[in-house]
């Protein structure tokens, strides 16, 4: 059996491998410019992985909080890459409904902050006396799980939204939201079995965590292709032709109402900012 640290050595290699490919094949299949902020996720994902392996190797005589204070700075920068990696998939989905995409983007925002609150509360009678080495690793898995929390009912919304709605999307796309909330869900677990427990599951959360993206990026790496792309679907049960037409009428009506709000809104701002 190999040791823990050649096991994480191994797997995270294999992790910058396969996520180097994933991006490599999404540039040439010059679908990056469709997919940019997956594809900036993936590339921050190998460098990312590359420094934590060389602050391994090369100070790992120095104490293991320099390793733990790494992932602190950068973890903040996944967070950002998760929600606008949601977001840029929303977005593709939404892209012929501007008024949907707008009002829904507001809503998301907003129960994101409210879940992080949740989360952050939950624990506050704890935090006297964090489970982490270095305790600031506490409070950012509480975030990180009110982010992930948000995101995976996020990409759910979208998920039973393409189930009910006739809506024509690329195979790639919804190739892309399944293996998105598969890595969502995954790693919000991470999140909330590490805030639970702390650095006592710190080496089989590690693990977990490698594994689970090898998957996903494997998934990307191998679905993700430019006949995908102009390959067509719509994810959704049955109707008739008559219920079709009345469900792509009542959203098309509701995507009319809200982007004729939203441009009453701006007209409203732009008119107070000119007398102020």
């Amino acid at each position: 059996m190999p040791s823990y640290e050649n096991l994480v050595t191994g797997l995270s290699l294999i992790a910058c491998g396969v996520g180097s490919g994933a991006a490599i094949r999404l540039h040439c299949q010059d679908l990056y410019k469709r997919y940019r902020l997956l594809f900036a996720f993936l590339c921050f994902q190998v460098v990312r992985t590359f420094a934590l392996l060389a602050i391994s190797w090369w100070w790992r005589d120095r104490p293991r909080n320099a390793y733990a204070w790494t992932w602190v700075v950068t973890e903040p920068i996944f967070w950002l890459f998760y929600i606008f990696v949601a977001l840029e998939l929303y977005s593709l989905v939404l892209q012929n409904y501007k008024g949907l995409q707008t009002v829904g983007r507001w809503i998301f925002l907003i129960a994101m902050s409210l879940a992080i609150l949740i989360s952050l509360a939950s624990v506050v009678p704890t935090w006297s006396q964090p489970n982490e080495a270095v305790p600031v690793v506490n409070y950012y898995t509480l975030i990180g799980r009110g982010i992930m929390f948000s995101l995976v009912l996020f990409i759910l919304l979208i998920l039973l939204f393409l189930s009910w709605y006739p809506i024509v999307l690329s195979r790639n796309i919804v190739i892309h939201t399944v293996v998105l909330e598969i890595f969502l869900i995954s790693v919000s677990m991470v999140y909330l079995v590490r805030n639970l427990r702390g650095s006592a599951v710190t080496r089989a959360v590690n693990v977990a965590c490698l594994v689970i993206t090898i998957l996903c990026f494997t998934a990307w790496m191998l679905f993700l292709g430019r006949k995908g792309e102009g390959t067509r679907m719509v994810v959704r049960r049955e109707w008739t032709p008559d219920e079709e037409k009345r469900l792509v009428d009542q959203l098309t009506a509701i995507n009319s109402s809200l982007l004729r709000a939203t441009r009453k809104q701006e007209k409203e701002s732009d008119k107070d900012q000119k007398y102020d």
